[in-house]
């Protein structure tokens, strides 16, 4: 608790000068689109013919990285990860991704990608909009570091911390 103070209030000391549109938070969020719901209202008289699928438990995923200022007057691009280098639907000529889109193994979050996402949306995103300095709250991963900028300052909170700064 005493450390976790601490690096509050060396946060809190960093972002005094601040305004809050000026500080951002990113997370990532896994999204199984194939999986069906494991739990269903079936009523009792059709049961017997209701039963569970194989696609109930099916683990293809793609990872989403949300970020938005504190205000919420300023959403980033919804990053896209997953295992494709160039996904089907996007194959034919003429039919470009609407979203920023980045491939990786695992479809997780990790250093590479990180820095891709930190230099090709958020700086790309930011400059647009922004002159001032402006801080990025991200959780406390390895593959969180990275990316800096002389505009940028990368924010990482104590593990288990309500990110309300």
């Amino acid at each position: 608790m005493e450390e976790a103070e601490q690096r509050m209030s060396t946060i809190r000391g960093l972002l005094k000068d601040s305004h809050p549109k000026d500080v951002l938070s990113m997370d990532e969020t896994g999204l199984f689109y194939s999986c069906l719901p494991n739990l269903s209202f079936v009523p009792a008289e059709q049961r017997r013919a209701a039963r569970g699928t194989k696609s109930m438990k099916a683990k293809e995923r793609v990872t989403l990285d949300l970020a938005c200022n504190a205000t919420g007057t300023k959403k980033l691009p919804v990053a896209f990860i997953g295992k494709a280098a160039v996904l089907l639907c996007f194959r034919p000529p003429g039919c470009a991704s609407p979203l920023p889109c980045f491939s990786q193994r695992t479809s997780w979050m990790d250093g590479f990608i990180f820095k891709k996402w930190v230099y090709e949306v958020f700086l790309l995103s930011m400059r647009l909009h922004m002159t001032e300095q402006f801080a990025l709250v991200v959780e406390k991963l390895s593959s969180h570091k990275g990316g800096s900028e002389d505009k940028l300052v990368l924010i990482s909170p104590p593990p288990i911390t309500p990110v309300n700064v």
